[in-house]
């Protein structure tokens, strides 16, 4: 099957969640399919070596890259498959997927279903100005989704959500892909040492850490004096970077975090929003951390509170569950076994390549939507007059220029 993939950047997998999650979808695909991937946006915050460096990554999982403007990607060659990374990039370009690949099915993945976790902050914060933001996104979000083929979820909870709000709407789940290392023993980590990672350019994330740090840690310190805190995570704000004292050290971006993952004691995810499937989580779990988090931290995992995971809706009860595995050790390895596990049979690369592979392979039953022949017939005129009329309009611009 020939696929193309858009994004608006090229998955960061050392940077944030999303681009774990992405780069390891693309990579199952390649193996069986010819995939190309196309990034329509330059990343202002990041010199052209790094953008370099992710690009030079995407080859080498055996993807075919093409950046620039989407349209010439979609004009290359016929595609069987169009995969647009989230709803954004889809809002712009399944009018022209339409049109220039007529007989290709369009996939959006949802990721995390960004008006959920809007109205989640909204909530929160309780503004007025959240709220009526969280409701654009709503708007436009399922707007872009009703066009698709099929939506992707990553959990049956945000598939619920949006067949809630959409009846009939086609959607299919496939969860985050997280490599699973052998379970190494417990006896190598450090003691009392607590371990945050997340992308600060999330906002989620920030609010999290505010939240531990101002309201949260004094009570383990009370319980524990000799915590230690290492905050983790792709461009902290000074608000986060402030945070750092003796006992919190934060470390801003990491490349490559697994050393920091297998030293650390547990892992804490003290989020008070968000949606979809936390992928801090699953990679700490991964690599055999116990967790400790909040109910919005479980959101659509199928976590078991007390066997796999730790859980604290307050800073009395996150606290609590922290000082927990401090001082019950058979607790802290039964917890961590069982999130090893659990990671393992649901969300390793073997576990969701099935998935990828049953929905690919089912994907022909889904039929294909059409441009109505009002929008057909508006583009090809403006195709037309593009290429026969306006580029010598602009061609004439740059010879007076």
């Amino acid at each position: 099957m020939r696929i193309l993939a858009i994004d608006e950047n090229h998955p960061m997998p050392d940077r944030a969640s999303g681009g774990v999650r992405f780069s390891a979808l693309l990579e199952c695909l390649a193996r069986e399919h010819r995939v190309v991937f196309c990034a329509y946006s330059a990343v202002r915050w990041l010199d052209e070596a790094e953008v370099n460096r992710y690009r030079a990554a995407l080859e080498k999982l055996g993807v075919i890259v093409r950046d620039g403007n989407p349209v010439a990607a979609l004009r290359s060659e016929p595609f069987d498959a169009i995969w647009f990374g989230y709803y954004r990039p889809a809002s712009l370009y399944t009018d022209e997927a339409r049109f220039w690949q007529p007989t290709a099915r369009i996939l959006v993945d949802s990721v995390d279903v960004h008006f959920n976790r809007l109205f989640a902050k909204a909530r929160l914060t309780a503004a007025e100005k959240d709220y009526t933001h969280a409701q654009e996104v709503k708007t436009q979000e399922l707007a872009t989704y009703r066009k698709a083929d099929v939506v992707i979820a990553v959990s049956e909870e945000d598939r619920r959500i949006l067949q809630q709000e959409v009846q009939d709407l086609p959607v299919e789940v496939i969860p985050n892909i997280h490599r699973v290392p052998f379970l190494a023993e417990s006896k190598n980590k450090i003691a009392n040492s607590l371990l945050f990672v997340g992308n600060f350019r999330h906002h989620p994330n920030v609010d999290a850490m505010l939240y531990f740090c101002k309201e949260i840690l004094s009570l383990i310190e009370r319980e524990a004096p000799g915590v230690r805190l290492t905050i983790v995570g792709n461009s902290p704000p000074a608000e986060v970077e402030g945070l750092a004292r003796d006992n919190v050290e934060v470390l801003g971006f990491v490349p490559d975090i697994g050393s920091l993952l297998e030293a650390s004691d547990i892992s804490i995810a003290p989020l008070r929003y968000g949606g979809g499937i936390k992928g801090k989580i699953g990679e700490a779990m991964a690599y055999g951390l116990p967790v400790v988090t909040t109910s919005v931290g479980t959101e659509g995992f199928g976590l078991s509170p007390g066997q796999n995971v730790l859980v604290g809706n307050t800073p009395e009860a996150f606290a609590s569950a922290v000082v927990q595995l401090i001082r019950d050790r058979e607790l802290h390895e039964k917890v961590r076994r069982a999130a090893w596990t659990f990671v393992n049979e649901r969300y390793s690369v073997s576990a969701v390549s099935k998935r990828i592979r049953d929905l690919f392979g089912r994907l022909g039953g889904y039929p294909v939507k059409k441009l109505s022949s009002a929008q057909r017939l508006t583009k090809t005129v403006r195709y037309r007059l593009d290429r026969h009329v306006f580029w010598r309009l602009r061609q004439a611009r740059r010879g007076k220029a």
